[in-house]
């Protein structure tokens, strides 16, 4: 299965001097009385939204297949790994046993390592 990818507003890469020119630019109405309020501000959020929504790229979010504290070498050996057991579970080659084997063991040890780091990171981050 392929993961869920959504797209987002990059805030960080938004163009602000954009957005503050044209904020400049625009001609804001004037209320004179309180039953206009509601309908001048709704414009002003439109023109608003229109301007933020030109000036700040898009960026993709994808839905990770591994949990966040695994790192990308853990995640190499994962894949590695994979295509070592099958490897071996096609062919039956002792050489393939114990190449999964190795790769099986390095997987626990890193697996185990990156867990304590992460939760490591988590509880240090708590004030």
């Amino acid at each position: 299965t392929r993961p869920c990818t959504r797209y987002i507003p990059d805030f960080r890469k938004c163009d602000f001097n954009m957005v503050f020119s044209r904020l400049q630019a625009l001609s804001l109405p004037y209320v004179d009385n309180s039953d206009e309020v509601e309908p001048k501000f709704s414009l002003f959020f439109q023109y608003l939204s229109s301007i933020i929504e030109r000036s700040t790229p898009m960026k993709r979010i994808a839905e990770a297949h591994f949990p966040k504290w695994f790192s990308r070498r853990l995640i190499y050996l994962i894949i590695e790994k994979k295509a070592a057991h099958k490897r071996f579970k096609t062919s039956g080659n002792f050489l393939d046993r114990e190449i999964f084997l190795r790769l099986r063991r390095r997987c626990k040890y890193l697996a185990s390592d990156c867990h304590r780091n992460y939760i490591f990171k988590i509880e240090e981050s708590i004030p």
